[in-house]
């Protein structure tokens, strides 16, 4: 009988350009093939008069299968997208469009995602049904009509201030769709008539749309207060804005000798001496690297020298624990003591105390040294080079295999692919045509010999391309 392929990450510290991320495989039969869960969704999202996305996620790669109709018990249509999935930090992302449709109709619909490809005897699994109602026409043409409603913009993180100067800062947040993005600011908490605001619609990522909006002509060591507001959809109306309540944050002193012992009040014995930019970004990364049952290694290079703080926990909302390393441009922090099969998620912190960038992971289950005997990544993967328009992306794993790395703007939708040839054991992997100043994610993998069926595959990870007119960022520490 065919056998199914899981695939985990395994690896340790080997080199000063890497941190090991290993990724192995697996194999199961069909007798012991445990059901596909499904963890998020289903939900219908981009609805219009004559279509909808299902999305939903499984803790396994699995078929992608929606039945649907006008009738609850008699969805005998379906459409489907091949098997597997999309893999994220959170599992297997699978979205399925459905076409076809007719305006301002209801229509019933239920997911069924599939065991391991070519096992049988069990492991399907149906949800419930769920309801969309598709938009109504426009008079004369075949588009969209608004809705008299639509449902209120969701925030599920932030706001936020980062990147605090002098001058600026970046306000940062994230909704449950597409929507607009403006902060409103000002001294006064009862008069904040000041605007700022970027276009309408956000970066897609695995947790839902986020927002970045950068305040500028700021005040040195002045106090702000602000609230942001995101719209509904665009051009629709009938409600679905939303403010938050009122944040602050206080810029930094402007003169270089102030802003220095203010970063070095916060950061502590930081190990970095002079002037200590808090503009500094994080450009690739974070990255968790050499996942294991019981520890991690997180890496990434910021625009700068500055500290290297992580504060992580199970609670996303409640990282009650911190890990530090030596500060400088290229960062790593080990995470110790962690517990298998467990979701962890991370926040980098700037000099300010204020959180730079964010991320999640889940470490191996119990069965880790069991099963991490297959091919895997040894070192990587890094961002070796990044300019505005390339980035050189680099891994090792245990035997010659393939070099792909798959990427996108959309985390959950890499649809864009890179590859150098066959055979290697040490991976470069040279992305071109990349936009400047733009959030990209990807993920490597690599195949072993032919009709094998071992795959060792990376989590999800962002970097920045660099700006226009900015110095191309080189690994302080090559291999």
């Amino acid at each position: 009988m065919k056998r199914s392929i899981k695939i985990f990450a395994l690896a340790t510290a080997l080199a000063p350009w890497a941190m090991a991320q290993t990724q192995s495989t697996s194999s199961a039969t069909a007798t012991n093939e445990t059901q596909v869960k499904v963890l998020d969704g289903p939900t219908a999202q981009s609805v219009t008069d004559t279509s909808a996305v299902i999305t939903w996620t499984t803790d396994k790669p699995s078929s992608a299968i929606v039945h649907y109709g006008v009738e609850e018990h008699a969805m005998n249509q379906t459409a489907q997208q091949s098997w597997g999935g999309t893999k994220t930090v959170t599992g297997e992302s699978h979205r399925v469009e459905i076409r076809g449709l007719k305006p301002d109709t209801e229509y019933y619909f239920d997911i069924e995602s599939g065991q391991a490809k070519g096992i049988s005897g069990g492991g399907d699994v149906y949800t419930a049904s769920h309801t969309f109602k598709t938009l109504a026409a426009q008079a004369g043409s075949g588009a969209s009509a608004a809705p008299t409603a639509v449902a209120q913009v969701k925030v599920l993180d932030g706001p936020s201030a980062r990147s605090i100067t002098d001058t600026s800062a970046v306000i940062a947040w994230t909704t449950d769709k597409r929507s607009s993005a403006m902060v409103h600011y000002g001294l006064d908490e009862n008069n904040m008539t000041q605007t700022a605001q970027q276009p309408w619609g956000g970066t897609k990522t695995v947790t839902g749309e986020s927002h970045r909006v950068e305040i500028r002509g700021l005040k040195p060591a002045t106090e702000y207060h602000y609230q942001i507001e995101s719209g509904q959809g665009k051009g629709l109306s009938g409600g679905g804005d939303i403010r938050t309540s009122s944040h602050t944050f206080k810029t930094l002193s402007g003169s270089a000798q102030d802003q220095s012992q203010n970063n070095n009040q916060v950061a502590g014995n930081s190990g970095i001496s002079g002037q200590v930019q808090d503009q500094v970004r994080v450009q690739a990364g974070p990255i968790p690297q050499a996942v294991t049952d019981k520890s991690v290694t997180i890496w990434w290079m910021t625009t700068g020298d500055t500290r290297t703080v992580v504060k992580y926990g199970t609670d996303k909302n409640n990282l009650n624990q911190t890990a530090e390393g030596q500060p400088g441009r290229e960062h790593r922090v080990e995470l110790a003591n962690l517990q298998a099969g467990t979701t962890y998620f991370y926040d980098i912190m700037s000099h300010a105390n204020l959180m730079r960038s964010q991320g999640q992971f889940q470490t191996m289950g119990t069965n880790y040294q069991a099963e991490s005997k297959k091919i895997r990544i040894t070192k990587g993967p890094v961002i070796e080079y990044l300019n505005q328009d390339q980035a050189i992306i680099a891994w090792s794993t245990t035997v010659r295999s393939s070099s792909l790395v798959r990427y996108g703007t959309d985390a959950t939708n890499l649809g864009q692919t890179a590859q150098a040839p066959w055979g290697q054991d040490t991976h470069r992997v040279t992305v071109k045509n990349l936009k400047p100043n733009t959030t990209y994610y990807f993920v490597v993998e690599s195949s072993q010999a032919e009709q094998t069926g071992a795959m060792a595959k990376s989590e999800p990870a962002p970097f920045i391309t660099v700006d226009k007119g900015q110095q191309a960022m080189t690994n302080p520490e090559p291999r």
